[in-house]
C-alpha cells in the first residue's frame, strides 16, 4: 500500500475543512463522479451519496476514480456500488 501512498489524498483528521469532506457529509442525493472515498477500518470505497454510515474524517482517503481505490486495496460497497458501473444487461 505503500506504493499507491503518492496517489493518495489524505483528508486531515484534524480539520473538515476539505471540500470532500464537505460533500461526504452532505450525503448529496445527486450523484458526484468527482472522487471516491475509501473507508480504512472496513476496506470499503463508496461515492459521496453512500448511505452508510457517516466515517470517521480521520478513517478517509480519496481518489479520482475508483480503479484508483481499487489498486490501493479497497473493494467497491456493496450499497452504493463505489462508483462503478454495473455492466449492461442484455436482453435478448
Amino acid at each position: 500500500m505503500a506504493d499507491n501512498y503518492k496517489t493518495t489524498k489524505n483528508i486531515d483528521p484534524d480539520t473538515v475543512a476539505d471540500w470532500r469532506w464537505q460533500v461526504i457529509s452532505a450525503r448529496p442525493r445527486r450523484a458526484c463522479s468527482d472522487f471516491v472515498y475509501a473507508v480504512t477500518t472496513t476496506g470499503v470505497f463508496c461515492r459521496p451519496g453512500c448511505p452508510s454510515r457517516l466515517p470517521l474524517p480521520r478513517n478517509i482517503r480519496c481518489y479520482d476514480t475508483a480503479g484508483e481505490a481499487e489498486a490501493a486495496g479497497f473493494r467497491a460497497c456493496k450499497r452504493c456500488g463505489g462508483g462503478i458501473m454495473p455492466p449492461a444487461s442484455s436482453s435478448a
